[in-house]
């Protein structure tokens, strides 16, 4: 799959359709800054400084999560969010990533809409 940007260019889709692992290293993060500057006429220059910023965001708010993989540049794009998938599968795969990061002790912020501690065995 290839997303089409609005000036025309086209990039491979980043997003594994099986299980929505994204790797953010450098060069993703150096693609993101030049298209970012490309679609706004130079008018918007970021640093990866400041994209690591966000991604700092986005994993306080549960968009993303680090992966289990050793790798510290992998991670999950929240399925409760974006998913390529249909929507039976997008449910299994949210279930079996709810149950995986249960299991793990990791935090479930933007898989659920319930407090977590319903969750727990304690």
């Amino acid at each position: 799959m290839q997303l089409q940007f609005c000036n025309g260019t086209r990039k491979p889709e980043k997003m594994r359709s099986d299980n929505n692992e994204i790797l953010i290293d450098n060069g993703l993060k150096r693609d993101f800054k030049t298209h970012l500057s490309t679609v706004s006429g130079n008018k918007h220059n970021s640093s990866i400084t400041a994209l690591d910023k966000h991604l700092k965001a986005f994993k306080e708010l549960g968009l993303i999560f680090l992966t289990s993989n050793a790798k510290k540049e992998f991670y999950i794009v929240n399925p409760k969010y974006a998913y390529k998938g249909g929507k039976a599968s997008r449910l299994k795969f949210l279930k079996a990533l709810i149950k995986e990061r249960i299991k793990l002790g990791q935090d479930l912020k933007g898989l659920i809409d319930k407090r977590q501690e319903m969750f727990s065995n304690k």
